[in-house]
């Protein structure tokens, strides 16, 4: 039978006198019925004390069992432990639980003698981030012996997590450029704990500005998330470029408050500024110069003509003489008009990367399609373009048959108003000259043709004559060799009033 020491635990053989442990060594006491035990060393005798039989127990418990904290604060309780075993006992003190993560004990180890209590301190400190679920968490704290496997003591509680609102935001971009709609981004980032209701809506001073955001309240949960809408301007067909300020303003729910994001807004007319002058100034000239016809022609019919015919100082007779001397010269050899110079060979432009069609312009036709519009085929099976009147279709029909490729700028853009930025160039076949009253033609300088970032776009400029807006600096490039081939820029269906404008419209370029 084995005799477990009362001093320190340790279970020594049967028959044994004083503790194997060598840290211990106190004397055994062990029952041998009435025999005497024998003597302590030194050989006195000392009286053998009542058996008392060894016992291991423990037991915890918490200041407080239930607590609340705030997402980035900080709640403590206190944790007792108690020894109520006859041993002394060492303690390792564990969170278990969901709230385990946020938790941390202070001292973790616990030397408790028999019959004694000894305290931590037991923390939680839940960060501020969304992953933190706001809510009840329970948790339990566990005093475990290093002494005696099995002995612990748990006692368990709950953490209240609270609610936390924390909403930023940002427009992307915050600045638009073009003849259309432009499109734009609300992002959020939701940092709190908790869904997040939000509304949106957009203003401008002028009200001119047309947003189509969400109706309603918009569910954000924790995250980031992104809201795509478009802002339209009024339609403007003259004149400069000109800009609307904007706010989207981000209302969430009380108590948060709401998030103002400003923007601008600018608007590119379909028609440059400056062609209405010059229009205006042609009219002007053409009124100048029928004034002066009319001016002339009384000078020659009252004047000019009544003193060469009919003047009073010469007879009948002189005037015949004069009349019959004057056939009796010789005719005068006519100069020949001088041969006109040839114009320079035109010099197609190559563009990188080039994107055309080939066509068969022997092969083109006409389609009705009704309220669509007329439509511009190859073969009939093969569509080049769509028009929005069968006037347009015959001119477009017109300058296709002179070429026999069809070819763009701008067609791979990604916008969600993609033919705001792209623009077409006729190539094959050699040059057109003739003068096409029904295209609306804009004459430039090509050579002083230049692109340069607007907003979130590119301008190609004569000068500083705007011509074209393109998606990204490389259509810019392109946009900018296709003008400089030519000096008159023309478009078929300018002034058609569908919502689709742009797909009704298409461009040709002459020298």
């Amino acid at each position: 039978m084995a005799i477990v020491c009362r001093n320190c635990g340790r279970q020594n053989p049967d028959g044994a006198q004083f503790c194997a442990n060598t840290d211990c060594g106190v004397f055994l006491d062990w029952d041998r019925g009435d025999a005497t035990p024998p003597p302590v060393r030194g050989g006195t005798d000392i009286p053998r004390p009542k058996s008392e039989a060894q016992q291991v127990a423990a037991a915890a418990s918490l200041s407080e069992n239930m607590l609340s904290v705030q997402p980035g604060e900080t709640v403590q309780t206190t944790v007792t432990v108690h020894n109520a075993g006859s041993q002394v006992e060492e303690f390792v003190l564990l969170v278990i639980g969901p709230a385990a993560a946020w938790a941390s004990v202070e001292p973790e180890r616990l030397s408790i003698y028999p019959g004694q209590r000894a305290e931590a301190i037991v923390s939680l400190n839940p960060p501020r981030r969304p992953e933190t679920a706001p809510g009840h968490a329970w948790f339990t704290v566990r005093a475990a012996s290093t002494l005696h496997r099995g002995l612990t003591a748990d006692v368990q509680a709950t953490v209240d997590v609270g609610e936390y609102r924390e909403l930023i935001a940002a427009l992307q971009p915050q600045r638009g450029s073009g003849r259309g709609s432009t499109r734009h981004a609300v992002e959020l980032l939701n940092t709190g704990n908790v869904v997040e209701p939000v509304r949106l809506t957009g203003t401008d001073p002028t009200g001119k500005l047309r947003f189509d955001l969400p109706g309603g309240e918009e569910a954000v949960p924790p995250g980031p998330q992104r809201f795509l809408f478009h802002v339209k301007p009024p339609g403007k067909f003259f004149g400069a470029a000109q800009n609307y300020p904007f706010a989207v303003v981000v209302t969430p729910r009380d108590p948060s408050p709401p998030i103002r994001l400003d923007g601008d807004r600018e608007l590119v007319p379909f028609i440059a500024g400056w062609v209405p002058k010059v229009a205006a100034g042609l009219a002007a000239v053409a009124v100048v110069a029928t004034a002066g016809l009319m001016w002339l022609k009384p000078m020659l019919t009252a004047e000019a003509i009544p003193e060469m015919s009919s003047s009073p100082s010469m007879a009948p007779s002189e005037r015949a003489k004069g009349s019959e001397g004057a056939s009796k010269e010789p005719k005068k050899t006519e100069t020949p008009s001088p041969t006109p110079e040839p114009k320079p060979e035109f010099t197609p432009p190559v563009l990188n990367p080039e994107d055309c069609i080939d066509y068969d312009p022997n092969a083109l036709t006409i389609v009705d399609l009704g309220a669509d519009g007329w439509r511009l085929d190859e073969n009939g099976t093969h569509a080049l373009v769509v028009f929005d009147n069968q006037a347009d279709a015959q001119l477009g029909l017109e300058i296709a048959q002179k070429h026999d490729r069809y070819c763009f700028v701008g067609r791979g853009n990604t916008r969600p108003d993609p033919q705001q930025f792209i623009y077409e160039y006729w190539l094959g076949g050699g040059t057109d000259d003739k003068e096409y009253t029904e295209g609306n033609c804009v004459t430039y300088d090509n050579s002083e043709v230049r692109y340069e970032a607007s907003g979130d776009a590119w301008g190609v400029y004569a000068a500083e004559q705007p011509l074209l807006l393109l998606d990204n600096e490389t259509d810019a490039q392109n946009a900018v060799t296709l003008a400089e081939a030519y000096t008159r820029m023309c478009s078929i269906g300018t002034w058609n009033t569908r919502a689709d404008h742009y797909a009704y419209q298409t461009y040709f370029w002459l020298p």
